[in-house]
């Protein structure tokens, strides 16, 4: 789902396969350039609730709860970014168990995300909400 069509940045969240050795499912959360020039991203995403905000529910509709927020302290020399040209795009999986302590029960769920990011200097300052995916927990 693109922002706003003069917003050159996308996010997409999609299932993704287990992570080499861990149990249970993964998502994978991409950031995409849309637009025609290079884009500056901050090249953090931990801790997840400083820069995910992720909406859970079941199948009838009950949300499940998610922790989020937060700020955190980043020392200037240790910013790292990423700079995605055109239709470039850089993601990272995250493992369900991380998103939600002990990880979802056995059904159907529906999941989206907002990126947010608030630091660095010269990158995307700013809200990007994902698509909303279906999730089966076997």
């Amino acid at each position: 789902m693109v922002n706003d069509t003069s917003d050159p940045l996308e996010i997409v969240l999609s299932t993704a396969e287990p992570m080499r050795g861990a149990a249970g499912q993964s998502l994978r959360v991409t950031l995409e350039n849309v637009g025609q020039s290079p884009m500056t991203v901050l090249k953090k995403f931990r801790p997840l609730p400083v820069f995910f905000a992720f909406k859970i529910e079941r199948q009838d509709g009950t949300p499940i709860l998610v922790p989020g927020a937060g700020k955190i302290s980043i020392p200037q020399d240790a910013i790292q970014y990423v700079t995605l040209n055109e239709y470039e795009s850089f993601g990272i999986r995250l493992r369900i168990d991380e998103i939600v302590r002990g990880g979802l029960e056995k059904g159907s769920y529906t999941i989206s995300v907002v990126y947010h990011n608030q630091y660095g200097e010269k990158c995307f300052r700013g809200r990007i909400p994902s698509n909303t995916i279906k999730l089966k927990v076997p």
